[in-house]
């Protein structure tokens, strides 16, 4: 390989951290509906933990990268993503992209259930959420399933997919709520850059839902309601 086929990167690029710091503020509705695409939100996962350029998010999402330039696109549009450089392969020039942040948060402004426009934005975070936990788990076993057939070494790793509900003290929930806050602070607090010597370290997901579940009123209840107001 000569010279002029090396990659290079442009010398004007920034070196860029091993993963994003800081929060990205959605502020509007339609930033929300951009990111709720489950696709868009692995591509964001990707760009926060490393610079990439299409090619290389698209092998690493087992994808074409003609399937990622229109979502490309739509998040640079709406300031989700950035070019931070490029490499040079002979006349091949590829931009290398950035997200915005290493987190997203969603404006309390727009998570006001009493109006129609907050509704749709916790529908729509909600739905992001679950979606983009479903695809990237299943595309996770199918890569891992993938890379075993290649030849991988075996390695069992720890999974976790439950569900339950029970009926606890109104004052329960807000401790449970306080103490898996404490434990996703001390799961991104476990972030490091690199594999250790002794303890090498590898990607997981954690998706954590506490949420009051509510039933419709029996029709009965509903009458009983009618007929107090009117007394």
């Amino acid at each position: 390989m000569n010279e002029d086929e090396a990659s290079q990167t442009n010398p004007s690029t920034p070196k860029q951290p091993t993963r994003m710091t800081g929060v990205f503020e959605i502020r509007d509705l339609e930033t929300l509906r951009t990111i709720a695409d489950p696709l868009r939100m692995q591509i964001f996962e990707q760009l926060a933990a490393a610079p990439l350029t299409v090619k290389e998010l698209a092998s690493r999402l087992g994808l074409s990268p003609s399937r990622l330039y229109y979502h490309m696109n739509v998040l640079e549009e709406h300031e989700l993503i950035q070019v931070v450089g490029q490499n040079i392969i002979g006349n091949l020039v590829e931009k290398v992209y950035r997200a915005a942040a290493g987190e997203l948060d969603v404006a309390p402004t727009l998570l006001a259930f009493d109006t129609p426009a907050g509704k749709e934005s916790i529908v729509t975070m909600a739905a992001s959420t679950l979606d983009t936990t479903r695809e990237d788990l299943m595309r996770s076993l199918e890569a891992r399933a993938y890379a075993l057939q290649e030849g991988a070494p075996q390695r069992r790793r720890p999974i976790m997919v439950t569900r339950t509900m029970q009926r606890i003290p109104e004052s329960q929930a807000a401790l449970f709520q306080e103490r898996l806050s404490t434990l996703l602070r001390e799961f991104d607090a476990a972030a490091v850059g690199e594999d250790g010597e002794e303890d090498p370290a590898h990607a997981y997901a954690l998706m954590i839902a506490l949420y009051p579940h509510f039933d419709y009123p029996r029709a009965e209840e509903v009458e009983g309601e009618q007929e107090e107001a009117a007394l």
